[in-house]
């Protein structure tokens, strides 16, 4: 009995010595390979995230990989395709607020020749492309008609009553963010047709 517990024990050592040997003599296969963006060694070889290539995941495979486009907009082959409404390197600039200020111009109606002071263009509740437009065709600054950017530099205003009886509707065109014409008409208390060259 005495004899077996020797030979067990025995056993028992000769197979640990053989596995801490087999540990010891085991090279990691891991151990001088440096992984880069995110990379992750398997058997001696770096496994790269998506956008990244290369034996150490160095290169960059995919334009897009560092781009992170806001408001909906898509990367594509390294830059930022904007959602209408949107500009910028990362589309996070709404459009139409480039062109919010205070404006003077002079319009030309059927009616005659009229200097504007201060047409001012404002943000809109209505939505991320709208502007409010106060003092349109010089009416006064409690008159307020509201527009929505259809193109890239172009504001619509659809028909809409400004007062009672009073009915507007036109569009903006800018040449640059500091210039526009204003065209549009009025009906009700008189019917005009105007066009108005303005600058901030």
């Amino acid at each position: 009995m005495k004899i077996r517990s020797i030979l067990l024990s025995a056993l028992f050592t000769c197979c640990a010595f053989l596995i801490v040997t087999y540990t010891a003599c085991t090279k990691d296969s891991c151990k001088d390979v440096l992984c880069q963006n995110n990379g992750i060694c398997v058997d001696g070889n770096c496994k790269c995230p998506s956008g990244y290539g290369g034996t150490n995941c160095e290169t960059v495979t995919d334009p897009c990989v560092k781009i992170q486009c806001k408001n909906e907009g898509v990367c594509e082959n390294g830059a930022c395709k904007c959602p209408a409404g949107f500009e910028g390197e990362l589309c996070e600039q709404l459009s139409i607020t480039k062109y919010f200020g205070v404006w003077q111009g002079k319009d030309s109606c059927s009616g005659g020749s009229y200097a504007v002071d201060s047409l001012v263009i404002s943000s809109s509740p209505a939505s991320n492309k709208s502007a409010r437009i106060h003092n349109p065709a010089g009416l006064g600054q409690g008159y307020t008609v509201t527009g929505e950017l259809t193109g890239a530099n172009v504001i619509t205003i659809p028909s809409q009553s400004v007062a009672t009886g009073i009915t507007f509707k036109g569009s903006i065109t800018f040449s640059t963010p500091n210039n526009m014409v204003f065209t549009y008409a009025v009906s009700g208390f008189s019917q005009d047709s105007c066009s108005g060259t303005y600058n901030r």
